[in-house]
């Protein structure tokens, strides 16, 4: 059975954890993205941080993730206002 966006908000409370997997898909909070596009993504980003923009948000790749999908995540990681911004190194 799926979690709800409220459980993981109070499992996950203060923190995104944004994955990108080696075929460039997105998870938040262990969630998948629908596509890839930067807009789905910021709407599943703001679903999940609401208006707190303090909230750090860890980015973490597959080492083979696609750079583009990197860079679309800081891009919409900026665009939405996120101040805390880690990339965090996932070993394989």
């Amino acid at each position: 059975m799926k979690k709800s966006t409220k459980e993981y908000d109070a499992e996950l409370a203060g923190k995104v954890n944004l994955k990108i997997t080696a075929e460039g898909n997105y998870f938040i909070n262990d969630l998948e993205v629908s596509t890839s596009n930067k807009q789905t993504l910021m709407n599943a980003m703001l679903k999940i941080a609401g208006t707190n923009r303090q909230v750090p948000l860890i980015i973490s790749g597959d080492k083979n993730a696609p750079h583009q999908a990197v860079v679309i995540a800081l891009d919409a990681a900026g665009e939405l206002g996120f101040k805390q911004i880690r990339i965090a190194a996932v070993k394989s």
